[in-house]
C-alpha cells in the first residue's frame, strides 16, 4: 500500500531534470536593508505583506507587521525593538543562502537587441516614455534643458516586448500588452504606471489578467515630486485629499532597482536644494500591485518638515507565481534526476540511489506518495532544507522487471511530478549466486571529465554512515552530496555541477576512518 507523508523544502532551479515547480517572484527582496545613510527602514505595525518576501540582510521589524506568506531572510534572526510580534502565517526562515541580484541588465539589453526594440540615443540625452495602448510615445532631450512637449515619436510595440533605453528616462502610462521595459539609468515615475484592467485607483487587477510589465533600472527608481504624485502635501490636503489627481501614485507589475533602490524624489533634506514651504508634505499612498526588488532598501517616508513622502500599500500579484522573466539565473524548481533506473542487479543484493531536490527558491510543502516493493524510501525528512536528498533503496527478494514511481506534490503550486523506477532482477549463475558485500570501500566517478552532471559510485563493506562532499581548487564545500548510513554494498549519487564553471573539483568520502578522494573535472 501507498503511504501519503508531508515534508517542507526549498526548491531552485536547473537544466535535463523534472521541474517541481516554476520560477518564483518576490512581494518584496531586497540585497542590503540599511539605507545608503545607514539607517535602518522597519517593517511596523500597519504593514501588510500579502506574498513571499526574502533578503539577503537583517530585516527590521517594530511592533505587529503581517507576513501573510514566507518570510527569507539570509541573516541569522530579524532586528527589532523591545516586544516585537510580526505576525507570520508561516515559520519565518533565517540563514538562507543568498540570492544575487545581477549588478546590471545586460540580460534584458541584449534581449532587446535581438528583438530590434533597443535605444540608444548618446551620452547626455534623457527619455520620457508614455505607455500607451499599442505603442511607447517618446520624447528626448539633453539634459539640463527643458522638454519640449510637441516633439515625440509613437514607436508600435507588439503583443509582448523587450524593450531598452539606454540612458535614464521618465515614465508614466497604462500597460495593456506583455512588456519588459529597462533603463540605463534611473527612471523617474512621473504619474501611475497601471494595467488596463486594474482598479484605477487601488491598482487591483482581476486573477485573469492578462498584462504583464517589469521595469528594470540600472539606477535608482524615483516617484517624482509631481502634482499627480501629491506635490506639496497634495496639495495642500494631505493625507485627506480624494482628488487622484493631486495624490497617490498606483504601481502595477515588478519594478527591479539595480543600483540601487526605489525611493521618492526631493525628500525635503535641507542640503538637496528643495524644501517645501508646507509642513507637513504628505503625498498619499503607493498602491503598488505585483513585486518590489532593489539592491538597497530605500526611503519612501521621512520625518523631514515634521512628514514627508508617502504610506505604502503593497499588494502581490498572485500570478506571478507562475512567471519566470529572467531576472534571477537559478535552476528551476526540480528534482533530479528524472527517472531512477537500478539496472540489472543479482537477487539478494542491496542497491540505493539519490533524487536531489533544489531549493534555492521558496520553502513549499511537499508530499512524497512512496512507492511499493521492492522499492522502498525512509519515511524521515529534514525540515526547511536547501538542499534535499530523497534516498531510494532497492532490495531483491525476487526475480522480474519491476516499474514504480516516487510521486511529488507542491501544494504550494498545486501541482505533481512522477520520478519513474526500474530495475531488473536477475538469478545469479550457480558460480557467482553466492553474493558478498564489497570487501573494501571505493569511490569512483563516471563520465569524468563530465558535462553538467556525473554520477557518484561508492562500495561499503560494512553498514555504517557516508558522506561525500565536492569542493573546489580552493578548498572551499561546493555541495554536500550524502551524509546518510547506509547498508553494505553499492550505492549511487548524482552530482549536478550546472551551475558551477568549469574546472577541476574534488570529491572526498568518509566513512568511519576511511577516507578518500577522486578528482573530478568539469568541461562546459
Amino acid at each position: 500500500m501507498r503511504k501519503l507523508i508531508s515534508v517542507v523544502l526549498f526548491l531552485a532551479a536547473t537544466t535535463g531534470v523534472v521541474s517541481l515547480a516554476y520560477g518564483i517572484n518576490y512581494a518584496y527582496f531586497s540585497d542590503r536593508e540599511l539605507t545608503r545613510f545607514g539607517d535602518r527602514i522597519k517593517f511596523w505595525s500597519g504593514d501588510t505583506l500579502t506574498g513571499p518576501i526574502r533578503s539577503n540582510d537583517t530585516i527590521a521589524i517594530m511592533g505587529t507587521p503581517c507576513f501573510y506568506d514566507f518570510f527569507i531572510s539570509s541573516a541569522g534572526d530579524y532586528w527589532h525593538t523591545t516586544n516585537p510580534d510580526p505576525q507570520y502565517s508561516y515559520p519565518p526562515v533565517f540563514s538562507a543562502p543568498r540570492l544575487e541580484i545581477p549588478p546590471n541588465a545586460s540580460h534584458f539589453r541584449q534581449l532587446a537587441i535581438e528583438q530590434g526594440h533597443y535605444f540608444n540615443a548618446g551620452p547626455s540625452m534623457t527619455a520620457r516614455v508614455e505607455i500607451r495602448e499599442d505603442s511607447l510615445r517618446i520624447w528626448w532631450r539633453l539634459e539640463g534643458t527643458p522638454l519640449d512637449t510637441s516633439q515625440f515619436i509613437d514607436y508600435p510595440l507588439p503583443d509582448s516586448a523587450v524593450v531598452f533605453f539606454n540612458c535614464p528616462l521618465t515614465l508614466f502610462g497604462t500597460v495593456s500588452t506583455n512588456l519588459i521595459l529597462g533603463a540605463g539609468g534611473t527612471v523617474g515615475l512621473e504619474d501611475n504606471v497601471r494595467y488596463i484592467s486594474a482598479d484605477p485607483l487601488t491598482g487591483a487587477a482581476p486573477a485573469d489578467h492578462s498584462e504583464r510589465f517589469v521595469l528594470i533600472a540600472e539606477g535608482d527608481i524615483k516617484v517624482l515630486n509631481t502634482p499627480a504624485n501629491g506635490r506639496e502635501n497634495s496639495a495642500g490636503l494631505g493625507n485627506i485629499q480624494t482628488n487622484p489627481d493631486s495624490t497617490d501614485i498606483v504601481l502595477d507589475g515588478i519594478y527591479v532597482a539595480l543600483n540601487e533602490s526605489f525611493t521618492f524624489a526631493q525628500q525635503n533634506d535641507p542640503d538637496s536644494g528643495y524644501v517645501c514651504q508646507c509642513q507637513p508634505d504628505d503625498r498619499g499612498t503607493i498602491h503598488l500591485y505585483g513585486s518590489l526588488i532593489q539592491k538597497r532598501r530605500g526611503y519612501v517616508h521621512r520625518s523631514t518638515n515634521s512628514s514627508t513622502g508617502y504610506l505604502k500599500q503593497y499588494r502581490y500579484d498572485n500570478s506571478l507565481r507562475r512567471w519566470n522573466f529572467g531576472l534571477w539565473n537559478l535552476r528551476e524548481n526540480v528534482a533530479e534526476p528524472a527517472q531512477l533506473d537500478f539496472g540489472d542487479v543479482p537477487l539478494g543484493s542491496v542497491r540505493t540511489d539519490t533524487i536531489h531536490i533544489y531549493n534555492d527558491y521558496i520553502p513549499v510543502d511537499l508530499h512524497i506518495d512512496l512507492p511499493t516493493e521492492p522499492f522502498f524510501c525512509p519515511m524521515e525528512y529534514d525540515t526547511y532544507a536547501f538542499q534535499h536528498d530523497i534516498f531510494v533503496s532497492l532490495t531483491t527478494t525476487d526475480t522480474g522487471f519491476f516499474e514504480d514511481s516516487l510521486r511529488i506534490y507542491n501544494e504550494y503550486y498545486n501541482l505533481w511530478t512522477t520520478i519513474p523506477l526500474r530495475a531488473h532482477i536477475y538469478t545469479p549463475s550457480p558460480a557467482s549466486s553466492f553474493i558478498l558485500p564489497p570487501s573494501s570501500y571505493n569511490l569512483s566517478a563516471f563520465p569524468n571529465p563530465f558535462n553538467a552532471t556525473a554520477k557518484i559510485q561508492f562500495t561499503l563493506p560494512r553498514e555504517e554512515n557516508a558522506v561525500i562532499e565536492v569542493f573546489n581548487i580552493q578548498g572551499r564545500l561546493v555541495s554536500t552530496l550524502v551524509n546518510n548510513r547506509f547498508p553494505a554494498g553499492a550505492h549511487s549519487v548524482s552530482f549536478n555541477g550546472s551551475n558551477l564553471s568549469s574546472g577541476i573539483y574534488l570529491c572526498r568520502m568518509q566513512a568511519g576512518s576511511f577516507l578518500q578522494n577522486r578528482k573530478l573535472i568539469l568541461l562546459k
